[in-house]
């Protein structure tokens, strides 16, 4: 999307935030846009099974709030049958709620599971007495690797999964594993009994292997937990016994190491959570003890935090000082309203997300709860976690090396768990401060480090991947205003105003580069942002920099290392306003006290004054290829602004021509000049205009829209449009903009969730087909093709829908994989 030159008229704020960044979309230079297939070029265009697809749809939509797993698949199967509207849209509500797909079924119910940290293998081990590893490597096709009978209600692998405690199997005691090969598990020692209780079976319920795979804990439901060293695995030997008084010396116990080693938590339910540290592990000390006793406890990967869960309880509490837990409030109430009690907790690989999960106390149904654990969310009052329902219990869960929920439940299914949305939850960007490249490729914005509010560097992230964005760098800098001049060169303009080029040829080791100067807000134009201060054209090798005189500097750009200050404007009235550089290069425009400044920058060595044009600040301005947009503010003339457009092919407005004198303020034109799309009063649709010829605009077509509609935008081939409101998006495809076809509707709404955020900003990368949602929480990536979308759906869930399940769902219809 390249943004276009523009300045809004100030305005009450609703308008003013949206206006702004309609306005300041091409101040920066090009960042998201570009041609994608939103709907098929020829659509499949439904037959008589047009009835099936749209009853598949209806039961996917249904069948969502227990089984979202096979609700995905329904949505492909109706999808695949006829790309239809409801098809789509069902195919994009699968984004909403996290995917299982089937692992195995073990024909018992599973009691523990655990996963390597940093290997493919995870084990689950069944009421049975049976343990099952598997390798997740490829989670839509996991392999079991071996089986051992040798269950139990305590497992734990280490980092590498190369060693596996448990049960001994039928001998009895607790034996360490070898899985250095997994397909040939050997057993390595009997682990050593407590000297003071030679005879004792204690009931271990937990384990929890150290990081450095030298200390190995299980907690026992009397109460107390057990410490080995386990440094020499055919030689473990006891340490210690850590005590932990519980009222009934029968109840379900945990623990967990924290990821630096010498920390271990401790709960029991209905006891109390303790901390230890055991950096001498022969003589742990007691750091710090919560009143309250939990059934699982989890400790995040940066060790910061620790979660705990048990009966209806969440707890989470920030530990960076172990002698000092500080608790966050968590809301515990379930999306369904049942009696979900909960027994299992774990935290994502990277650390972005805590999930817990547990069985209805009156049936064998569930729930499944994330919850992000981005500094915003977690410094309010209340903290409220995402719960999805589904028609099964899950007891036992943990995170694998690649970022799969990993699960099992009393019905002896063992499941993996993933979400499909592309998120990177902790981007917490506005209008101007986040930026793809032009390949599409790389994904630059603000984020926020644990515990640090606002945000204090700036991340990032390839999403041209398959599984999802992956952060490739931070820059230590804030970043009030973020933008790709290249594929490889960045412009990030901080809170101090410090304008600084990044070369991201290797990102993940990005390059400080040349610095252009400090850009500044004028003191006469305060209000404005500092993205009002910063520019530049289409090809990004043209930067505009206004510093605190009301000095325009024209910077040439030919990398991140080589850039040098060429000329400057000295505006002929008071800075009131933005600045910028039009997309071809050519011409530079001020807003000052007199009106809009035009500079001819061809030589920008010598700028040459163009004129002056009487827009002020009743008017909010865009531009695109030859072409410039006038509207007036709609709450100056009770609602309704006036659309003026005008030829800029002579480097400054000239032959204005009214479009319309009803729209609400809010508009887009496409890169190449030849579209304008304006909202409707009302918020709720969207006119199209061809405005190839500026003196006579012709409108093509008018669309209902969302309610509220905040802000539309077009692709970079002007084929597809995007309109959103807070809550949801919709796109279509506009290959014909005369008759514009609806493709598919994204909403943020989630069960579980009371407040699920609000979009800022959305926009569609140049390339691979995304488009990106801001929100005030995250930065969500959609698939643009609905087709691809239930390719990677696929990938989710696999092919685990059954013969019977389809007859279920598709009577009388000869049995067909959706994803086969």
């Amino acid at each position: 999307m390249a943004r276009n030159p523009a300045y809004p008229a100030p305005r009450p704020r609703r308008r003013r935030r949206r206006l702004v960044a309609l306005a300041l979309v091409c101040v920066l230079a090009v960042v998201v846009g570009g041609g994608f297939l939103l709907w098929p070029d020829s659509p499949t265009q439904p037959d008589s099974s047009g009835a099936f697809s749209a009853n598949l749809a209806a039961d996917a939509n249904t069948l969502r709030a227990t089984d979202p797993g096979l609700a995905a698949q329904l949505a492909v199967a109706a999808y695949r049958d006829g790309p239809t509207e409801p098809a789509a849209d069902q195919l994009y509500a699968s984004l909403n709620t996290p995917l299982e797909g089937l692992v195995g079924n073990t024909g018992s119910a599973v009691l523990r599971v655990a996963a390597a940290t940093d290997a493919p293998l995870a084990v689950a081990s069944d009421q049975d007495q049976t343990l099952r590893v598997w390798n997740t490597a490829d989670p839509a096709a996991p392999v079991l690797d071996a089986t051992i009978k040798a269950g139990g209600t305590g497992v734990a692998l280490t980092a590498r999964g190369t060693l596996l405690a448990s049960s001994c199997g039928t001998s009895g005691g607790t034996c360490l594993w070898d899985l250095t090969d997994p397909h040939r598990p050997t057993t390595l020692a009997t682990l050593p009994k407590r000297p003071d209780d030679p005879t004792g079976k204690p009931q271990i319920t937990s384990m929890a292997i150290s990081p450095d795979s030298s200390l190995l804990a299980a907690a026992a439901e009397q109460g107390f937990t057990l410490l080995w060293s386990i440094a020499d695995p055919r030689h473990p030997r006891f340490l210690t016994t850590l005590s932990n008084p519980t009222s009934d010396g029968s109840a379900i116990a945990a623990v967990a190491f924290a990821s630096h080693g010498n920390l271990l938590a401790q709960t029991v339910l209905r006891g109390k959570t303790s901390l230890w540290d055991v950096t001498n592990p022969s003589a742990p000390a007691q750091v710090a003890t919560m009143d309250g006793g939990y059934a699982a406890v989890a400790v995040s990967p940066d060790g910061s935090l620790l979660a705990a869960v048990g009966d209806f309880d969440v707890v989470l509490w920030n530990i960076q000082q172990p002698a000092k837990p500080a608790p966050i409030t968590v809301d515990p109430i379930a999306a369904t309203g049942t009696s979900i009690d909960l027994s299992t907790v774990t935290f994502s690989k990277d650390g972005s997300q805590l999930a817990f999960a547990g069985s209805d106390t009156n049936n064998v149904t569930g729930e499944l709860c994330t919850l992000d654990l981005y500094p915003a969310n977690l410094n309010t009052d209340v903290t409220f976690p995402t719960c999805t329902a589904t028609g099964f219990s899950t007891f036992t869960m943990a995170a694998t090396a690649n970022g799969v929920l990993f699960a099992g439940g009393f019905d002896g299914a063992v499941r993996l768990w993933r979400s499909a949305l592309r998120k990177i939850p902790g981007a917490v960007a506005d209008d101007y401060s986040w930026a793809t490249s032009p390949n599409g490729r790389l994904l630059a914005a603000p984020m926020t480090a644990p515990n640090v509010q606002p945000p204090s560097s700036v991340g990032v992230w390839d999403i041209g991947g398959s599984t999802g964005p992956s952060l490739d760098a931070t820059l230590s800098t804030s970043a009030h205003v973020t933008t790709f001049l290249t594929s490889t060169t960045l412009l990030v303009a901080a809170a101090t105003g410090t304008v600084q080029l990044w070369d991201l040829t290797d990102p993940h080791h990005p390059v400080q580069g040349t610095a252009l100067g400090t850009a500044s807000v004028p003191s006469s134009a305060t209000g404005w942002p500092l993205a009002a201060a910063v520019g530049a054209d289409r090809a990004g090798d043209l930067v505009t920099v206004l510093d605190q005189a009301g000095l325009l500097h024209l910077w040439r750009v030919t990398g991140a290392a080589h850039a040098s200050d060429v000329g400057s404007i000295q505006p002929t009235a008071v800075i009131n306003g933005p600045t910028g550089v039009l997309p071809d290069g050519h011409t530079a425009w001020l807003l000052t006290s007199a009106g809009m400044d035009w500079w001819d920058i061809r030589n920008p060595a010598h700028p040459t004054h163009l004129g002056t044009s009487p827009f002020g600040a009743a008017y909010g301005v865009m531009a695109g290829a030859g072409r410039l947009v006038a509207s007036t503010v709609p709450e100056i003339n009770g609602g309704k602004a006036d659309l003026d457009l005008f030829d800029l092919s002579g480097g400054r407005p000239s032959g204005a021509t009214t479009v319309s004198s009803s729209v609400d303020g809010i508009s887009a034109i496409g890169q190449d000049g030849t579209l304008l799309a304006a909202g409707g009063i009302g918020d709720n649709s969207v006119m199209l205009w061809d405005i190839r010829d500026p003196r006579q605009p012709h409108q093509l077509a008018t669309v209902s829209t969302l309610a509220g509609t905040r802000e539309i935008g077009f692709d970079h081939a002007n084929t597809r449009l995007v309109d959103w409101n807070e809550k949801g998006l919709e796109m279509w495809n506009i290959h014909d903009p005369a008759a514009p076809v609806h493709v598919a509707s994204m909403s943020l709404r989630q069960e579980g969730v009371d407040n699920p955020g609000t979009i800022y900003t959305a926009g569609f990368t140049e390339q691979d087909g995304q488009l990106v949602a801001v929100t005030d929480s995250a930065i969500m990536l959609f698939d643009v093709d609905p087709a691809k979308l239930a390719d990677r759906l696929c990938s989710y869930t696999g092919t685990a829908i059954t013969p019977a399940q389809w007859q279920k769902y598709a009577p009388g219809v000869p049995y067909r994989k959706p994803c086969g």
